[in-house]
């Protein structure tokens, strides 16, 4: 610290200062000049001496003193910021386990057709969730992008009628067998599409107020939206612990900032970036592809979530294949 460097520098020259004063009788004495017959010379130079010196020495105690109370301030600001740090690391590293745990917890239901008609249910858990999330958002931007409404899927007899029918007639026309199973591969993937348009409600008048809507931007939120209603007792409580996390990284400049209140320079706005950049790192590495992909589209609903997000770099790795009507 600079200040135990300037004590030393103070106690040298004390040390020399003082040994210069004692020295000089000897070399008066020496000279011929101390101790002479004149003693009165001799005590005055005695009495120069001490005021001299003993008023130095205590200009240098009065310094010293303010010197080690200075120091003994700095050394408990410095436990003080230790204290509070290891604090605020405990706080995050608790938040960040939470997080752990809703990621490992969250879950909803999702459905696939097999077989043109069969319904197939499973539960999307922890990580799958995100990746059942994005697949579905991704197939709701292709019904919605069809010519067409395909209505809903009903898994009644009358539509079991009909998608029999349509096989039947794709088996009977005379085409190669690649252009057959491609046009049936096309009856299920357009039964899915139904199943989609059933799970999200996805009306006629929904899917023409969707073809009215211009840019990109604004479909990607409408198509969100969808999701989102159908899922958000889980991503809602996923994202907002998530924004909570942010939020306490990003209060971490406070902090500091308030405990070196008088002693704001370059140095503590970089500990400040660099500790914010590194607790973010961590959440970062806490986020799948399928995440960071369901992040996107959540921060298109959340002003603040995609201020947090944009600050911290957390989308440097989001996967654009993934995200529908990106240009």
């Amino acid at each position: 610290m600079k200040v135990n460097k300037y004590i030393k520098i103070i106690l040298i020259t004390v040390i020399t200062v003082s040994f210069f004063f004692l020295l000089i009788p000897f070399l008066f004495d020496i000279s011929g000049y101390f101790f002479c017959k004149n003693l009165d010379k001799v005590g005055q130079y005695g009495d120069f001496i001490g005021g001299v010196l003993g008023t130095f020495l205590i200009f240098i105690s009065i310094v010293l003193l303010y010197l080690t109370l200075k120091t003994q301030r700095e050394t408990l600001k410095g436990q003080e910021l230790n204290f509070h740090e290891s604090c605020f690391d405990q706080t995050f590293f608790n938040l960040l386990k939470a997080h752990q745990d809703i990621t490992a917890s969250i879950h909803s239901y999702f459905f696939q057709i097999e077989n043109y008609d069969n319904v197939i249910t499973f539960k999307g858990s922890g990580r799958e969730f995100f990746a059942y999330s994005v697949y579905d958002i991704n197939k709701i931007f292709v019904s919605l992008n069809q010519n067409v409404f395909l209505e809903k899927f009903d898994s009644g007899y009358n539509n079991f009628q009909y998608i029999s029918h349509q096989i039947e007639e794709i088996q009977k026309e005379n085409i190669i067998d690649e252009d057959k199973k491609q046009k049936l591969e096309q009856v299920n993937e357009n039964n899915n599409l139904k199943k989609i348009n059933l799970t999200y409600n996805i009306t006629n008048n929904i899917f023409q107020s969707f073809k009215k809507l211009d840019s990109s931007k604004e479909k990607q939120i409408f198509i969100y939206k969808l999701f989102y209603q159908k899922h958000k007792f889980a991503v809602g409580h996923y994202f907002s612990n998530l924004k909570q996390l942010l939020s306490y990284i990003d209060k971490y400049n406070l902090l500091i900032n308030e405990i070196n209140e008088s002693n704001k320079n370059e140095s503590i706005a970089n500990k400040i970036n660099n500790k914010q950049n590194t607790l973010s790192s961590f959440v970062e590495a806490q986020l799948s592809t399928f995440e960071i992909t369901l992040l996107y589209y959540h921060s298109l609903i959340d002003s603040d979530l995609l201020y947090l997000v944009n600050k911290y770099n957390l989308m440097q790795n989001l996967n654009n294949d993934d995200i529908s009507l990106n240009n």
